[in-house]
């Protein structure tokens, strides 16, 4: 949380069960908008919302349960908007939305399995393959630092006639944090000359790596380099031992082997100016989303 809310307070709700025993929690960003109070998702945070204890995780009663606990929590904070993207898998949606809570389904796409590069290329489609297969053994695979990065993509952007969704100062702590704790890296693809083509931002857990961001140079998008750079990343995640969540709603990733994921964002409102500004920060987000 550290790493993503920087400028912003945040804090955690614990449900217990009847021995005193932590059984959920709601790790949670405030923020104040009309003089109202609400709790939603800082910027490149793509999952967040409630978790249950792993041996709870597959009962019912218990999910019921903290999903009333956190209601009741947040009543008592008298939070005018709430609005959380569960993550995947996730069954808390489903208890919230019985007590009243507004769910909306969102996808994104994934692959779980990356421990044979080779069956991950043959997953690409025959159009995709055929690109990587242009010039891109010319092409270079190295790094770059935050500071390009950033610049990078704002170039990027520039040539689509397109916003970046975050700050410099967002992306830098989030870059340094988890660097940190050797969680983050960004792969670059570069032409001969050591120009930059394509770049990604790629960080992780235990389990899964999330490719937060992507960016390439439009002038050059038929040259192959974005699946070079796809065909980078998922060698990282492989010598890792990782899936990779694309974070992106794009059915263009099923072309590289991904699977589509359902995730559901869970809302509840008691302001409509709040509930306008969260559905214009969508449509924001959407238009200005990465390709």
């Amino acid at each position: 949380m550290q790493a993503v809310c920087s400028g912003y307070e945040w804090d955690v709700l614990l449900c217990h069960d009847s021995e005193n025993r932590v059984c959920g929690v709601m790790p949670y960003v405030t923020s104040k908008r009309f003089f109202r109070q609400y709790v939603a998702m800082p910027p490149l945070c793509p999952y967040g919302g409630a978790w249950l204890r792993e041996d709870l995780k597959d009962s019912y009663d218990a999910t019921a349960a903290v999903a009333r606990d956190l209601h009741g929590q947040l009543e008592q904070m008298k939070i005018a908007y709430y609005q959380q993207p569960f993550y995947v898998g996730n069954r808390l949606p489903d208890a919230l939305a019985e007590i009243g809570y507004r769910t909306k389904k969102r996808y994104t796409y994934r692959i779980e399995d990356t421990s044979d590069l080779n069956q991950l290329l043959e997953g690409f489609s025959k159009n995709k393959r055929k690109k990587l297969e242009k010039k891109t053994l010319t092409y270079q695979t190295g790094t770059m630092t935050a500071e390009e990065f950033y610049q990078f993509h704002v170039t990027c952007n520039a040539e689509k006639n397109k916003e970046l969704w975050y700050s410099r100062e967002t992306f830098l702590v989030l870059y340094e944090k988890s660097q940190e704790h050797d969680r983050s890296t960004i792969i670059c693809i570069r032409d001969a000359e050591g120009e930059p083509l394509a770049a990604a931002f790629v960080v992780w857990d235990q389990h899964i790596a999330y490719q937060l961001m992507n960016c390439y140079v439009h002038e050059e998008s038929d040259n192959g380099a974005r699946e070079k750079l796809t065909l980078e990343v998922l060698r990282f995640v492989s010598q890792h031992g990782l899936g990779i969540d694309f974070v992106s709603h794009r059915n263009y990733l099923r072309h590289y082997g991904a699977k589509r994921f359902e995730f559901q964002v869970v809302r509840k409102s008691r302001s409509p100016l709040i509930s306008l500004l969260f559905f214009n920060r969508w449509l924001r987000s959407f238009r200005y989303s990465k390709l």
